[in-house]
C-alpha cells in the first residue's frame, strides 16, 4: 500500500517566501534537467500555469537557461 503524495505546490510556496535563493535554486535545477517548462512543472508538482506565472514575475529563474517551451 502507498500512501498519498502530500502536495508540492503549497510547500514550493512557502520556500519561496521563507528561502527565494532556496527556491530559485529548486526551480532551476529541476528546469535545468527537464529543459521545459511542462515537464518542469509535472516534476516539481505545480501546474503548469503556475510554473509559468513564477518564471513572468522572477526573471533571475529562467535567466540563461534553455527551455523548449519558454520565450
Amino acid at each position: 500500500m502507498t500512501l498519498p503524495a502530500e502536495p508540492r505546490e503549497p510547500l514550493l510556496l512557502a520556500l519561496r517566501r521563507a528561502d527565494p535563493l532556496a527556491f530559485r535554486r529548486e526551480v532551476r535545477a529541476v528546469l535545468t534537467a527537464h529543459g521545459n517548462v511542462s515537464a518542469g512543472a509535472r516534476a516539481l508538482g505545480l501546474r503548469e500555469a503556475t510554473l509559468r506565472d513564477l518564471l513572468a514575475a522572477d526573471p533571475e529563474l529562467a535567466r540563461g537557461l534553455d527551455l523548449d517551451d519558454w520565450p
